[in-house]
């Protein structure tokens, strides 16, 4: 990887990961979503990957696994999430700083619970040991809501 590549500024993401939900009653949850995200560097640093799990109590929620890139064709961060739920995230970015990366979600394939809805979602650098990411839903033409955000903290 280039010294100059925006994915640079993220690679302190790997390690692990303690995580929770902000509030309760996010993400379509009663109460605290607790859980573990380990990021490893792949295929020659190219992809930041991300192995997820959560439970609420001892009940377990969703697993997930991300590739997050950056293309420079049409600089943007790109990442790819596919869920236990059974369904597959395609994020593009519209949005980046030094400290946070927007994304625009297509989900595929579309639930029926889920049709007429916009998804968006992000990553945001608190810190070099905290790090919260979201997601954000609009219903038909209405406006984003939050839909839960997620606090990270490194494990030492």
């Amino acid at each position: 990887m280039s010294d100059k590549s925006p994915l640079d500024a993220w690679r302190f993401l790997v390690g692990e990961w303690k995580a929770a939900s902000a509030e309760e009653n996010e993400f379509g949850e009663e109460g605290i979503i607790e859980g573990r995200h380990v990021f490893t560097e792949e295929l020659g640093g190219s992809y930041i990957m991300c192995k997820h799990e959560s439970w609420q109590g001892e009940r377990p929620v969703n697993s997930s696994i991300s590739l997050m890139y950056y293309d420079p064709g049409s600089d943007r961060f790109l990442r790819k999430s596919a869920f236990s739920y059974g369904f597959v995230n395609n994020e593009v970015e519209y949005f980046r700083d030094e400290n946070v990366i927007r994304f625009e979600i297509e989900m595929e394939p579309v639930t029926a619970f889920f049709v007429g809805s916009r998804w968006r979602s992000f990553i945001e650098k608190v810190s070099e040991d905290e790090v919260r990411e979201g997601l954000e839903v609009a219903r038909g033409d209405g406006d984003y809501e939050n839909f839960g955000v997620t606090v990270l903290k490194r494990v030492f």
